[in-house]
């Protein structure tokens, strides 16, 4: 089983479609250093925005491992959802998942079915904006099931969980994430970025090679300040 085939069968299940998903505002950070406390900042950056101009409201935040607790995985507003919230979310999501893997369809594990949870939470709890740190990343990650969020950005990529994400750089990015350099450019101003020079031009040549050329770039901005200002300006400007 890899991580995302199952991804969106799931979420049909919970009563979700991709317009759910893209009303949530994704931005999706992946990357092997950095993407934790790039994902954090841009959390505190959107909050201290929307304390100062109404927008957003609530900040969905979805991060991985947690220190003391599984709820510290999911924060609204930067805080840990509550126990109750998470048990009465939790069972809502498990009640309507299959309880036995079939030949159509498996059964979720842990960090699948956490992921699951968290877009459950967010969709529920009316979040304005949700920013989503990928789990092992590579093009199978569970959190590539949000096919369309408002700003990618990718930290610097090295070479661990070989076993598992291959020793070729290129194979590291998500062929979601490779589609959504070009889908974006066709869509929207700007285009985060928070690597080096290489690991855009690897996922350039990535998507070339799957044969996504269409379309032209807007803007790239880089450095995790800029991927800050960008998304502001995305939500501020026609999706808030």
């Amino acid at each position: 089983m890899r991580g995302s085939d199952d991804m969106a069968q799931w979420l049909r299940l919970l009563g979700y479609s991709d317009e759910h998903l893209h009303r949530l505002r994704v931005i999706h950070i992946a990357g092997t250093n950095g993407k934790g406390t790039t994902s954090a900042f841009v959390e505190s950056f959107l909050r201290a925005h929307g304390q100062t101009t109404g927008f957003p409201r609530k900040t969905g935040l979805y991060t991985s491992p947690h220190i003391r607790t599984v709820r510290e995985r999911i924060r609204i507003n930067n805080e840990p959802i509550s126990e109750d919230l998470f048990a009465r979310r939790f069972f809502e999501v498990w009640n309507k998942l299959p309880q036995y893997a079939s030949e159509a369809l498996d059964v979720p594990r842990y960090l699948q079915l956490l992921c699951l949870l968290s877009l459950h939470v967010f969709i529920k709890e009316d979040v304005d904006v949700a920013i989503y740190e990928t789990h092992m990343g590579g093009e199978f990650d569970a959190t590539n099931v949000v096919r369309s969020p408002v700003v990618t950005g990718i930290t610097a990529i090295g070479m661990d969980h070989v076993q598992v994400l291959d020793r070729n750089l290129q194979h590291r990015f998500s062929l979601e994430d490779q589609r959504r350099y070009v889908e974006l450019w066709q869509s929207i101003d700007v285009v985060a970025q928070v690597s080096s020079e290489r690991t855009i031009e690897e996922a350039l040549s990535r998507a070339k090679d799957i044969g996504d050329r269409e379309g032209g770039m807007q803007t790239l901005v880089t450095g995790s300040q800029h991927l800050v200002s960008g998304a502001v300006c995305l939500l501020e400007d026609g999706l808030s």
